[in-house]
């Protein structure tokens, strides 16, 4: 019961957790230490069988647009990330220690409506530039677009069929074989379709070499002028 309930979650979370670090500008491994970690407290507390514990969209798109006014390296930004979390992990402690979670129940649904679209708009115009394997993708909502159309022209239509063809899977086959797992079909299948052929010459971009292990253990060293703008993301 155990193998196959740690085997449904690698299933559900890696393909997942993979496109999660991605949305966050993190490297790809930062999203599996993320569902390591929150799976192992979770397995101490227990809180509920039904709840799905982790990182989600909405939590990345955040983390990506935060600490962006910071000049920070690699290796910074994901130390930066990584206490952002803890900074988030204490406040929901101390929000469920002092019953401060009233006011969620104030929001409506038409609110977190307007912004679960909001975040699919923003998730599918930061992904197009890779969809269509053309530079770009940065910035806000207004420069990706003006970014995507104007260079339209250079798409890599090997990456583009490659694409489609995963979104078809995704959402067409699933929904006649809903049982399998088919994230975790296409990210494998697509490891071996590269590793065989030679579409990464044509200029398909890859994740590339993913650290094996677990991350270091230190003290973060977060910059003493981007307190204020972590702490702030922290609280909302």
């Amino acid at each position: 019961m155990d193998l196959t309930s740690g085997l449904t979650l690698a299933a559900f979370t890696i393909p997942r957790d993979l496109s999660y670090a991605s949305l966050a500008r993190l490297s790809p491994e930062m999203g599996l230490y993320a569902t390591m970690i929150a799976a192992f407290i979770y397995i101490l507390t227990r809180i509920s069988r039904q709840l799905s514990v982790g990182p989600t969209s909405s939590l990345s798109i955040l983390m990506a647009v935060g600490p962006s006014s910071l000049a920070l390296s690699p290796y910074q930004y994901s130390t930066v990330a990584t206490f952002t979390g803890l900074l988030v992990g204490l406040i929901t402690i101390a929000a469920y220690l002092f019953r401060f979670g009233f006011p969620s129940k104030l929001i409506s649904s038409t609110v977190l409506t307007g912004f679960t679209a909001g975040a699919a708009v923003y998730i599918a115009s930061s992904q197009m530039a890779t969809l269509l394997g053309i530079s770009g993708g940065g910035g806000g909502f207004t420069e990706r677009i003006l970014s995507l159309i104007s260079h339209i022209h250079q798409t890599n239509l090997a990456s583009l069929a490659l694409g489609l063809v995963a979104i078809v899977i995704l959402i067409l086959v699933r929904r006649k074989y809903p049982r399998i797992p088919w994230a975790l079909v296409v990210v494998v299948d697509s490891i071996l379709f590269m590793s065989f052929t030679g579409l990464k010459e044509r200029g398909i971009v890859v994740v590339g070499y993913v650290p094996s292990g677990l991350p270091p253990v230190g003290i973060p060293i977060i910059p003493s002028s981007g307190l204020t703008n972590l702490f702030a993301l922290a609280d909302g």
